[in-house]
């Protein structure tokens, strides 16, 4: 694997740097600029035309980088090797006494990605609090190496008048603006402009241009809210982003016009069950028999494999091609009764032990064998209201049972139980209204791996989107009266898991 790929090193184009830090600078005039990681030197080398008389640092754990960096500087210039996870930027913060502008191009890899292709230098993956629990459990606490490194400059040089400007991929500086706000960092006046990744860096990535001050705009009301210009030459905003009740909002001006359709899903929403091993556990019909996803024959019994669709089915009407083997109801059940109730699973599964012990995440830990996650009474609702969480644009449909038997769906679906039929048909109508996708507009990140999650769907307020909708005629009375009762009958085990949801994000109701 190639140095580039491990390093997730995009090295700057002149002209690309140079456009960059004119838009950035504005009427900043700092006394020295640091980059952390300033490979060959364009982007310290650009920040320096705008700011002639400013002392130049930079790092970098690349020493042929350095060496051709040095080249392009006449005027004395800082340049050392220094491993930017390792590195102490207080001690270096506490030695600029004026304004500093920290600019660069940080390397665009993620932690788990680094080990896997050869790379060897990584952060200590601790810091912000931000990842507990089961998010960290089930590998959302993997992270971006650019916004550990921007976290790190933001802490460090928390106290110092600072102005950043960074080339990051667009969900980072979306990831910032978040993260700034839930640990109240010195983040203020944040500008996102686009820029063609792939023009300049030959990356089919969404990346822009990220700038900030750490001092914040007295005259603001908001002044953690983020501007988002199409491109470096835009002279006005396309759009405001920020936080709103301790969430992002992607849409600012369309979140004024919908958020009175905002408060808790009276029934929270779930995910699809969790098994990582789709080779073992997913059965497909072929020539009359199930087969695995290695090709094998498997012969198991029919009270433990269910129908499955996975998010990319929800869109289809067909019934679910796929089947899945299920040695559990709920987390905590033992597998090991297998061996009497269904005896043939039993043995399917223990011949790939090895592979199902191998799964990486943490949430198999100390579970019983063969354990799978995201199971529940709710995962055998004979009725779903889904959506899958990878769709750019959400579209929510009824799954229903095949044979008698509940469909289940995978971890990336997201779905409210239902168990009556007309239930479920008057939720999805209301939740695939107009007024919904007003909503969803407003609050979706389209460029991320995966746009829709389940805090934001538990944001909306099925009563409140029913009687918009029935007020446009979009949904019948019937299905008004339909959507009240259900909200109205929501069980005390499900408040208590919406309020929990809520309560963890810190979201007001």
């Amino acid at each position: 694997m190639s140095e580039r790929a491990i390093f997730g090193d995009f090295q700057t184009p002149d002209a690309v740097a140079r456009a960059a830090m004119r838009v950035a600078v504005g009427d900043f005039v700092p006394d020295a600029i640091v980059e952390p990681t300033v490979g060959l030197g364009s982007v310290l080398a650009a920040a320096a035309s705008f700011a002639p008389r400013a002392r130049l640092l930079g790092f970098d754990i690349n020493e042929a980088h350095l060496e051709a960096a040095r080249e392009r500087f006449t005027s004395p210039v800082r340049l050392e090797r220094a491993d930017v996870f390792a590195f102490d930027f207080e001690s270096l913060a506490d030695s600029l006494d004026g304004p500093t502008w920290l600019v660069g191009n940080p390397p665009w890899v993620t932690s788990s990605a680094m080990p896997g292709l050869g790379g060897a230098n990584l952060p200590k993956k601790s810091v912000d609090g931000l990842s507990r629990g089961l998010d960290a459990r089930t590998g959302k606490a993997n992270f971006d190496v650019t916004e550990w490194i921007l976290t790190r400059l933001v802490v460090a040089f928390r106290h110092r008048n600072v102005r950043g400007a960074f080339l990051v991929k667009t969900q980072v500086a979306r990831r910032m603006v978040e993260r700034a706000a839930k640990l109240d960092l010195p983040l203020f006046q944040p500008t996102v402009r686009r820029i063609d990744a792939m023009r300049a860096f030959g990356a089919s990535v969404d990346a822009c241009l990220f700038s900030w001050s750490s001092v914040a705009d007295p005259a603001s009301d908001h002044p953690r809210d983020a501007r988002l210009f199409a491109s470096l030459d835009a002279t006005e905003p396309s759009s405001r982003f920020g936080i709103r009740d301790a969430s992002l909002v992607m849409d600012l001006d369309a979140f004024e016009r919908v958020s009175a359709y905002l408060g808790l899903a009276a029934v929270p929403f779930r995910s699809g069950m969790k098994h990582d091993a789709a080779d073992v556990f997913e059965l497909t019909l072929r020539d009359g028999a199930l087969v695995n996803g290695l090709g094998e024959r498997v012969d198991v019994e029919t009270e433990v494999r269910f129908p499955l669709k996975k998010s990319a089915d929800l869109g289809k009407s067909a019934a679910p091609v796929r089947e899945i083997v299920l040695p559990q109801r709920v987390l905590g059940d033992d597998t090991e009764a297998l061996r009497t109730s269904a005896p043939r699973a039993f043995a399917y599964l223990e011949s790939y032990d090895a592979r199902l012990a191998a799964r990486r995440s943490s949430v198999y830990r100390d579970r019983p064998r063969f354990a799978v996650f995201g199971i529940g009474p709710y995962a055998f609702a004979p009725y779903k209201v889904a959506v899958s969480g990878l769709a750019k644009r959400p579209s929510f449909v009824v799954v229903g049972p095949v044979d008698r038997k509940p469909t289940l769906l995978d971890d990336t679906s997201y779905f409210v139980p239902c168990d009556d039929a007309s239930d479920a048909d008057a939720l999805c109508r209301t939740l695939s209204s107009t007024v919904t996708r007003d909503v969803l507009a407003a609050l979706v990140y389209r460029e991320a791996k995966r746009p829709l999650t389940k805090d934001l769907l538990m944001r909306l307020d099925f009563a409140k989107l029913a009687e918009a909708a029935h007020a446009r005629a979009e949904i019948a009375s019937e299905d008004l009266v339909r959507v009240r009762a259900f909200v109205a009958a929501a069980k005390p085990s499900d408040r208590r898991a919406t309020t929990r949801a809520t309560n963890a994000r810190g979201v007001r109701g």
